[in-house]
Parts: C-alpha cells; structure tokens; sequence
C-alpha cells in the first residue's frame, strides 16, 4: 500500500480535485504525506504505471 502511494499526495490527478485525488477509487487517499525508512524510489515512468524501488543500505550502529 505504501509503496503504491508513495508521493501520490503531491499529484493533481484531475482538475478541481485536491492533490492526492485517486480517480479509480474516486476518494482522496488519507496519508498523503508517507516516508519509507527501508526502501528508496530508483525509477517511476511518466504516467506512475511501473515503480521500481531499492533497499537503502543498512544504518551503521557504531
């Protein structure tokens, strides 16, 4: 689900709608505002169709 609608919230879909409008569904999404702590966004086409995303290295605990 996150990574679905990962910076889905800064999108204007359609016109007169707010930013995160999910014209599928017909509602605005709730967390429009969604951080992901393991992974990082490396390629997403122009129309959102494909998302391919990378695990972000490890944390160094020293």
């Amino acid at each position: 689900y996150k990574l679905s609608y990962y910076r889905f919230g800064e999108l204007v879909t359609e016109y007169g709608k707010p930013p995160g409008y999910d014209r599928a569904r017909g509602v605005e999404i709730g967390n429009k505002d969604i951080k992901l702590e393991h992974l990082e966004e490396a390629f997403t086409t122009s129309n959102w169709i494909v998302r391919i995303y990378k695990v972000k290295p490890p944390n160094n605990r020293w």
